[in-house]
């Protein structure tokens, strides 16, 4: 049984890890169908709830790069446990609170919540590589990313028939126990060289406080400072903008174009999940680490543009969902190899900041990709907009294999090293 458990988690710190984000994030999918829910019904007197939660949701990523400059300081661990700890704190609080009447208390609980958030998820995958070997990096990120997509269809489906059978409340007591728990089991992890000259039992030393400029800049200097990180995250940035809108697009082809109902829009959203599912599965397969990480990356980014922008032009739904179901499987491909590569790239003194600056740009797009999408759907036909869309995908792939390609730069441009060390 102990061969086992290390076979699928590697060692015991990556299993506490994942475990206790599965647990959190089970929490939180439960919590947000039922808010929204909340949220709907006592949206009036001019004031869109729905419209105001959403909102909220999106500010703390944007804020990502505070927490990575932040979370570079402290212990990683201490950083998950206090995040875990004060989103307990808070559930806890709403739990006394009048959410019905007072829905603004929900609002401003729910920032707090999702900012916790953003500390726990950049600090859980800036542990990575204190707790797993180099070559493990993979089947690592694969994952963190398996157990965020297996949530995600677990915990949405049991958020809305908790909210149903039970009641708002009884949902924020499950969303706070799975912090708790969350908490607890993180506090077992052993992890190595946590300690470093800048940590004194968890907090910086009056030589070393966090000087939030001069970390920005340096997290700047390491990503800019790398060729090839620089040109996946561009080309990144552009992927998540132009597929910010991407459920919108098909919704409004499911509705409108191919008139599929509601159970054929369910089925080609699931194959998107399930695709994810096994895309996760696929990254372990020993053929794909002995290929460069780069040129993984950008044809699965190739071929996730081809085969989102042939989903709407197969003519059924079988072939819809079967394109769907491709791009869902390449695209968790691209995931898992572009964190890894990422966290070989960059020191892991400097990891936090550089994940804080990415997750912040990859969701500062968003906004922008939404408006686009949203003003040309009243000018164009919704399959030339996922067709459009794909083919950005697709030129951006092939943009990173011609940089790769024909630039020559080295594979390790942004570490130290081993000579030096």
């Amino acid at each position: 049984m102990r061969h086992l458990l290390k076979k699928i988690f590697i060692n015991k710190n990556l299993g506490l890890l994942i475990t206790s984000r599965f647990i959190s994030i089970l929490g939180d999918t439960i919590f947000y169908p039922a808010i929204f829910w909340i949220a709907a019904s006592n949206s009036s007197k001019g004031i869109n709830w729905v419209g105001v939660i959403s909102f909220i949701i999106v500010l703390p990523p944007l804020l990502s790069f505070l927490s990575g400059a932040i979370i570079d300081h402290l212990s990683k661990k201490f950083v998950l446990i206090v995040s875990d700890s004060v989103r307990t704190a808070l559930c806890f609080i709403l739990l006394l609170s009048p959410l019905n009447n007072l829905l603004i208390i929900l609002v401003i609980f729910i920032f707090f919540i999702e900012l916790c958030g953003q500390f726990f998820s950049v600090a859980s995958a800036a542990l990575i590589p204190q707790i797993v070997n180099k070559d493990e990096y993979v089947a690592a990120n694969s994952h963190l990313q398996f157990t965020s997509t297996v949530v995600s269809l677990i915990g949405y489906a049991l958020g809305g028939v908790l909210m149903a059978g039970f009641g708002i409340y009884v949902v924020i007591l499950i969303n706070c126990l799975s912090f708790l728990i969350s908490a607890l089991l993180l506090v077992f992890m052993k992890i190595p060289n946590t300690n470093r000259e800048s940590v004194k039992n968890n907090q910086p030393s009056e030589k070393n406080k966090v000087n939030i400029i001069k970390e920005l800049a340096e997290g700047m200097k390491q990503l800019t400072g790398n060729r090839g990180l620089s040109v996946i995250t561009v080309t990144s940035f552009i992927i998540n903008t132009a597929f910010a809108s991407i459920e919108v697009l098909i919704t409004v082809w499911a509705h409108n174009t191919g008139k599929i109902g509601a159970a054929g829009y369910g089925f080609l959203l699931t194959s998107i999940m399930v695709g994810s599912l096994l895309g996760a599965l696929v990254t372990r397969i020993p053929y794909f680490n002995s290929k460069a990480k780069e040129y993984i990356i950008a044809g699965a980014v190739c071929l996730e543009g081809i085969f989102l922008g042939l989903f709407p032009f197969t003519f059924s739904l079988i072939g819809s969902m079967s394109s769907l179901f491709l791009m869902g499987l390449f695209q968790m491909l691209g995931n898992v190899y572009f964190s890894t590569y990422l966290m070989e790239q960059v020191n892991d003194k400097n990891l936090g900041k550089v994940l804080g600056l990415i997750n912040t740009l990859m969701r500062g797009g968003q906004p922008m990709g939404i408006a686009i999408i949203t003003f040309l759907l009243g000018l164009i036909r919704v399959s030339w907009l996922v067709l459009i869309v794909g083919m950005i995908t697709l030129l951006c792939g092939v943009s990173i294999v011609a940089f790769f390609r024909f630039k020559r730069i080295p594979y390790y441009i942004g570490r130290e090293s081993s000579a030096s060390k």
